[in-house]
This record gives C-alpha cells, sequence and structure tokens, in this order.
C-alpha cells in the first residue's frame, strides 16, 4: 500500500480491489482458478482471432475497393468523350459521297479510328452487337420495336448507336430496335 493521505484516491479502490481477489482466491482450489484462467486465455484468444479475421477482411475489402477505383477512375472522362465519337459518325455520315470531300471524309475516319485506338488502350471497348442477335438487356436499351420478318421476336434489328464497356463493365448500354412480330 502506498502513503496516500487521501482515502478517496483511486490507489486505495485498487488495492481493496486486489485484496478483495485475494480472499476470493484463498477460498477457491488451485484447479478452479487454473481452469479460470484456462477458460479466461481461451476467451481472449478467442476474440484475438476473431479481431485478426475482422481486420484480415477489412483490408482484404479496402484493396477491392481500391482497385475498383483505379480500374474504373476514367468512367466518367470516357463517357464524354464517347459524345465525340457520335459526333464524328455523325459528321462522317453527313459528308457528300463526292471526290470534293474525300480528304474530309478519309481525315475524319483518321480521327475516329485513333479516338477508338485510345480508348481501347485503356480497356474500353465496344460492345459488339449485329442484327439478328439477342435483344441483352444488360448490354443494350431498347430505344423502339418493329416489324421485320426478316429476324425472330426479341433480337435485334438495328443498332442505333454503339455502346462501349470500360473491361466488363458497361459503361454506356447500345441502343437497339427489337423485333416484336406479330
Amino acid at each position: 500500500m502506498h502513503k496516500c493521505k487521501n482515502d478517496k484516491c483511486d490507489c486505495h479502490e485498487n488495492d481493496k480491489a486486489a485484496e478483495n481477489a485475494k480472499s476470493e482466491n484463498k477460498e477457491k482450489s488451485l484447479e478452479e482458478v487454473i481452469a479460470d484462467l484456462q477458460n479466461e486465455n481461451k476467451e481472449l484468444k478467442n476474440h484475438l482471432l476473431l479481431a485478426m479475421a475482422d481486420t484480415e477482411n477489412l483490408r482484404k475489402r479496402f484493396d477491392k475497393e481500391r482497385e475498383d477505383l483505379m480500374k474504373y477512375a476514367v468512367s466518367k472522362f470516357a463517357a464524354e468523350v464517347l459524345h465525340i465519337i457520335d459526333n464524328v459518325d455523325r459528321a462522317i455520315e453527313n459528308i457528300p459521297d463526292s471526290e470534293t470531300f474525300k480528304n474530309v471524309r478519309d481525315g475524319m475516319m483518321m480521327n475516329r479510328k485513333e479516338i477508338l485506338n485510345i480508348l481501347a488502350r485503356n480497356k474500353i471497348e465496344k460492345i459488339n452487337i449485329n442484327p439478328g442477335d439477342e435483344f441483352n438487356p444488360h448490354e443494350h436499351q431498347a430505344m423502339m420495336e418493329e416489324e421485320n420478318e426478316k429476324f425472330k421476336n426479341g433480337t435485334v434489328s438495328k443498332v442505333l448507336q454503339e455502346g462501349y464497356k470500360l473491361h466488363e463493365r458497361v459503361l454506356r448500354p447500345t441502343m437497339v430496335s427489337v423485333v416484336k412480330n406479330k
């Protein structure tokens, strides 16, 4: 016991608790004390293992989130670049088909190809779909339905706007016309 003159300090309470524990232990047999300590040890080990497992799971989740963040960081920028490709496509479609505008058409086609190459290097690729292929709601967006005896119901009859994926995630769905025959 220390020489504190203040009876209300915490150290006196700790001393009293220690004395109570000692007197309790005197009443218990040595085997009971060992069994209690072993149980407490088991509990502490279990808590430690649970805490370690939680920490590992948290680390894995953070690693996955960091990987996804890095993998899909260009999503917003890429979606905006797709509008440029759409505009280039519309421009190419509206260039008169004559010798006078051949160089303009060729230049626009080269620009389009270069933009697509840049996207491909960044893992952004066109969703490949052709008329007659099955409609896939995960990759396609139905903009209209039309009758077309050439294809069966539920298939794509026309591609209205190209769709793109970033890795396996759809960046923009392909807008299509879907066959609906009577």
